[in-house]
């Protein structure tokens, strides 16, 4: 499937890993760009371990030689421009950034030869990352797991305020797990999607048996938006723990208590030990379209085979058949 964002990645499949913090560790990352898509390699768990972040690259190189991305938060300053010097040193080729505007990292990025793809939230914000020259953008419509921004736009409508107005290539993001949302962002006029969620629902995701089987069971009314009162909305899976953050920041809770409940460090936890109860779990709506955990090929697989099954339907119907 060629569109302009496989080309520019020199990728077979326009679809893009989101780069999950904890879960996209090198076994997804390197399965997922073998099958032809692009992987990301969630990097901001590696704060300060300048040998553990280059060991894990290194461990992507070993599994694949197909292009593979890096995810670079830039919400903190200081750590993005550590991980921008961790990564320039490995030879790192293309980077996916988020959090904050790119403009001032995107010059030193491609001094050091990395290809930008910015994720942002509101069209306004990818319109600035094209202008400050980012490569490519991704939107994120409200449905997204994570960090989908204060406005939740779907998808659906955030997709065409934006298709006449980039003219990078870009990606549309939340609420896509299969090839029929494939290729429903195509028709849009994207030239790719960004997959989390339905991601970390395959064999080579750092995920515990106990989330997978969580994931499976869970519908699309299965999340809830949290942290939304300091300005910070979070989509997670409507665990008892998220219902509890949830009613204390309904009761008022100041906002450290709040990023406390919901912490990074905790979400870790839940990952890799399959406890629910310890911490939120970023979740986003497409949870509902998860039934199984297939290898990551064989999602990229299905994906393909999906989205050109649905493109056939759409020209039988567009030729009156």
């Amino acid at each position: 499937m060629r569109t302009r964002f496989t080309d520019l990645l020199g990728i077979s499949v326009p679809v893009m890993q989101g780069g999950m913090s904890s879960v996209a560790r090198a076994p997804l990352v390197a399965a997922v760009s073998e099958a032809g898509a692009l992987g990301t390699l969630g990097a901001a768990v590696f704060a300060g371990d300048e040998a553990g972040l280059r060991a894990e690259i290194d461990a992507v190189r070993a599994a694949t030689a197909r292009p593979f991305a890096v995810n670079v938060p830039l919400f903190l300053g200081d750590l993005a421009w550590w991980l921008i010097e961790q990564l320039a040193a490995a030879g790192v080729t293309v980077v996916e950034t988020a959090g904050r505007s790119p403009a001032p990292f995107v010059g030193a990025l491609h001094d050091a030869g990395m290809l930008v793809v910015h994720k942002a939230t509101r069209v306004r914000d990818v319109l600035s990352a094209q202008r400050a020259g980012a490569d490519a953008v991704c939107l994120l419509g409200g449905e997204a797991a994570g960090h989908p921004g204060p406005e939740q736009v779907s998808s659906l409508v955030s997709g065409r305020l934006a298709a006449d107005a980039l003219d990078v290539p870009w990606l549309l993001g939340g609420g896509i797990a299969d090839g029929a949302g494939l290729a429903a962002a195509l028709a849009l006029g994207a030239d790719g999607v960004l997959v989390g969620t339905r991601f970390a629902a395959t064999r080579e995701a750092s995920v515990h048996p106990a989330v997978h089987d969580r994931l499976i069971a869970a519908s699309a009314a299965d999340t809830v938006v949290v942290l939304g009162s300091v300005g910070d909305h979070a989509r997670v899976l409507a665990t008892d723990r998220a219902r509890e953050l949830a009613a204390a920041e309904a009761a008022g809770a100041a906002a450290a208590e709040l990023h406390e409940r919901y912490g990074d460090h905790l979400f870790r936890t839940v990952v890799t030990e399959g406890d629910l109860g310890a911490g939120v779990l970023a979740c986003g709506q497409s949870v509902g379209l998860v039934g199984d955990v297939p290898t990551a090929a064989e999602l990229v697989g299905r994906m393909v085979a999906d989205a050109r099954a649905a493109a056939t339907r759409l020209a039988a119907a567009a030729a009156g058949a």
